[in-house]
């Protein structure tokens, strides 16, 4: 799409009262600036282009509630993004994202952000304060570390963090008491820490494809989980507490 016809487009849309505006796969690679007069929106998809960049008049959309921007070649996402307070849903998936701005942290009322399939290094501290986050997907990225941060998430069901590059957890991971599934396969994790074993609601633990070489004993107080995968791993014998959780149907070793 031209970029002068792109702005025609969006001046008109200004003018009406459209609240879900879609411009996937138009082959933009270019968001021009006038995308911040579109103050009514409440869902905005941006999806499947070629933009490389945001610009920051994004963060006038404060009514947005749901932001669609897979598949393009975005590297980073602006500053501005922490101004969009009302948002639920960020979608980012597929770009080559390799940090996240502090201002990330300002997404009060976030309840999904899923960023597989970037380039993220690391988390910023900031991640933390997204108190109402339920699902957290940063699977096949090029993350080394987790922040202890993670453990102030606590409204959190799920959390994907394979393939990454993963060596170790914080214990605040203990945290995550409403916790459903846990994805860690894929990383270079030589050993889980004991606090694990207070995630009482967790169902599905993936650990396929790691370094371990044992199980911490606190594994044994796990007593919702009914999926555990440790196939792919060094681990010579199974704790004996794996015996008393009344639900574990799926074993793989």
């Amino acid at each position: 799409m031209e970029d002068a016809n792109l702005k025609g487009i969006i001046q008109q849309v200004a003018h009406t009262s459209v609240t879900d505006f879609s411009l996937a796969r138009r082959g933009l690679t270019v968001l021009p600036p006038e995308i911040g007069a579109l103050t009514k929106l409440t869902r905005l998809n941006l999806s499947e282009n070629n933009l490389s960049e945001l610009p920051p008049d994004i963060g006038r959309l404060t009514r947005l509630v749901w932001l669609g921007l897979y598949r393009n070649q975005l590297s980073a996402l602006p500053p501005a993004i922490g101004q969009l307070k009302n948002l639920t849903h960020l979608f980012a998936w597929e770009n080559e994202i390799s940090s996240l701005p502090p201002e990330i942290g300002n997404l009060e009322n976030l309840e999904q952000l899923l960023l597989p399939k970037n380039q993220l290094k690391r988390l910023p501290v900031e991640i933390g304060r997204l108190a109402q986050l339920t699902r957290l997907n940063l699977y096949f990225n090029k993350l080394t570390s987790i922040p202890g941060a993670i453990g102030q998430l606590t409204q959190l069901h799920e959390l994907k963090l394979s393939d990454n590059q993963l060596t170790s957890l914080p214990a605040e991971i203990g945290k995550l008491l409403n916790l459903r599934e846990l994805d860690l396969s894929g990383n270079k994790l030589g050993a889980l820490p004991p606090a694990i074993g207070r995630l009482r609601q967790l169902r599905i633990l993936n650990l396929w494809g790691n370094e371990l070489t044992s199980l911490p004993e606190e594994i044994g107080m796990l007593e919702s989980l009914v999926q555990l995968r440790l196939g792919g791993n060094r681990i010579k014998s199974l704790p004996a507490g794996l015996s008393q959780l009344p639900n574990l149907t799926r074993l793989d070793v």
